[in-house]
């Protein structure tokens, strides 16, 4: 419905424009739509249920939009669909369900509800985890979010399940850097190490999926931050157009 107000807003702008005598009423939101309406601008569809995902795919057509899907715990289901959709994927798996306790007496028949129970739980599990996988067998652009993460040891115990299950480590670093760049199309500034882009660096003590690394220094915007020192420099200031 905002969609179709926007679409609404755009017309009576356009006849105002063209010599009609009424002139429309000022809306902050529906203005602030018309780069999406026009293509200028990705939209961001909440969607992590494969019809979610469906919904979304069909809304962006209905109004030629350009989407990027975030969430995305069931986007393997739509794989064919997400082609040329780019994901911001979760890794939210949540707790990985125990294994059932083993059948009262050995031969029984009658397998346990509990153990039935805890089987769907953990299969599901899994295919949260390897969500990642499919969309890169399929070849689908996805960057990582945190989202729904309860903090970055658990964002990152969630990345290093999603390679052990057979997420190449190639793919999960540009899941991290070059992903993300492209998708908010700001590659020129971001996402690679390269003269003339933005200088946040991250030097680890190691590899970036060793749970025994630790962050050694920061480079952010070029500023050089040491987090051993336990406290940050403030931001230098820019008076921008004015002389020092």
């Amino acid at each position: 419905q905002t969609l179709m107000d926007a679409g609404w807003y755009q017309s009576v702008g356009r006849a105002y424009a063209g010599g009609a005598s009424q002139r429309p009423p000022y809306d902050p939101t529906l203005d602030a739509l018309q780069p999406v309406l026009a293509g200028g601008l990705s939209s961001i569809f909440e969607a992590g249920g494969e019809f979610e995902v469906i919904r979304a795919l069909q809304i962006a057509k209905e109004f030629n939009l350009h989407p990027v899907i975030a969430g995305g715990g069931e986007a393997w289901k739509d794989a064919d669909r997400l082609k040329s959709v780019p994901v911001l994927l979760s890794l939210a798996f949540g707790e990985e369900p125990k294994d059932a306790p083993p059948p009262a007496k050995p031969g029984d028949e009658d397998e346990p509800v509990d153990s039935r129970k805890t089987g769907e739980a953990k299969r599901l599990f899994l295919e949260k985890v390897h969500n990642a996988k499919v969309l890169d067998t399929a070849g689908i652009e996805f960057a990582f979010s945190t989202r729904g993460s309860r903090d970055a040891s658990d964002f990152m115990s969630s990345l290093r399940r999603a390679v052990k299950e057979g997420l190449s480590k190639a793919t999960a670093l540009k899941a991290l850097t070059v992903a993300p760049a492209k998708i908010f199309g700001m590659s020129a500034k971001l996402g690679t190490l390269e003269v003339g882009k933005i200088a946040n660096v991250t030097v680890l003590t190691g590899d970036f999926l060793d749970e025994k690394s630790k962050v050694k220094m920061l480079y952010i915007d070029g500023r050089k931050i040491d987090p051993s020192k336990g406290s940050i420099a403030p931001a230098p200031r820019f008076n921008f157009g004015e002389e020092e």
